[in-house]
């Protein structure tokens, strides 16, 4: 491929524009990348959050169920890039991390997440249930995708 690049552009014309794009740019849409297993072998629990609790599971499973088209908009929500890079999750530099957001009025179904894309760390309050985490990152993927203001 860099020999390709580098000299002359014929030898491209034997990889396919999609083949050229997943080279360069990585893949989001392999299902082996959004299974259990793999995501919580390479999103962290850390501050507040530990590979049992309840908020970080709902948020593994929320992963786990969403179509290709929305793991799109959760990425570049999370990480500012609407990709995963080559190698998928396990080669996300910095690793992502998934930290307790506490909020001051004791109602964490109030609020949404947020994240610091540079470092890969995404805030999450404690929500109450599956349903409640989902509606959540919904409105924060879609909302988020245009301003860092939920960050």
């Amino acid at each position: 491929f860099k020999k390709g690049f580098g000299r002359d552009m014929k030898y491209l014309r034997i990889i396919k524009s999609n083949e050229i794009e997943s080279l360069v740019c990585g893949n989001n849409d392999d299902d082996k990348e959004w299974t259990s297993q793999n995501l919580k072998e390479h999103i962290i629990p850390s501050h507040g959050y530990h590979n049992t609790s309840k908020t970080y599971l709902f948020f593994i499973e929320y992963l786990t169920s969403l179509p290709p088209s929305s793991r799109r908009d959760l990425l570049t929500f999370t990480t500012g890039s609407p990709r995963l890079p080559l190698g998928g999750f396990k080669n996300l530099k910095p690793k992502m991390n998934v930290v307790r957001k506490s909020e001051g009025d004791n109602n964490p179904d109030g609020y949404l997440p947020s994240v610091m894309t540079c470092q890969n760390f995404l805030k999450v309050p404690e929500y109450s249930s599956l349903e409640i985490l989902r509606e959540k990152f919904g409105k924060a993927a879609i909302e988020g995708q245009q301003s860092f203001t939920l960050s």
